[in-house]
């Protein structure tokens, strides 16, 4: 599951709902919400906002060389988030994660 937006581009990703999903077999990110796409990595903008983003019921497992949840969000960039049981696990627990927004975690 993946939300990327162009490090340096501006805009807004809005009112985006993944429900019931299970994951398997995953080899690189189990999810990953990424505000550097395309530019300097670990270095998010703040171009483009990603508000009301909703996980609810998302679960699974990744291979133990994948990474269970990264996020990089800009300063300020990503607000209202809700995630209701995302449980993803297998993989590594992302040490990479910047401004993780309240309702959201890098760790299940």
């Amino acid at each position: 599951m993946r939300i990327k937006t162009i490090s340096g581009d501006t805009g807004s990703v809005t009112d985006v709902t993944y429900e019931d999903i299970t994951l398997s077999g995953i080899t690189d990110y189990g999810i990953i919400v990424n505000q550097a796409y395309d530019g300097t990595a670990a270095e998010p903008t703040n171009g483009v906002t990603i508000t009301n983003f909703v996980l609810n019921n998302v679960q699974g497992t990744v291979e133990s060389s994948a990474t269970d949840i990264l996020i990089e969000c800009g300063s300020g960039s990503c607000t209202s988030w809700t995630w209701t049981d995302v449980n993803v696990t297998g993989g590594k627990v992302s040490t990479s994660c910047q401004n993780v927004p309240s309702g959201a975690s890098c760790s299940d």
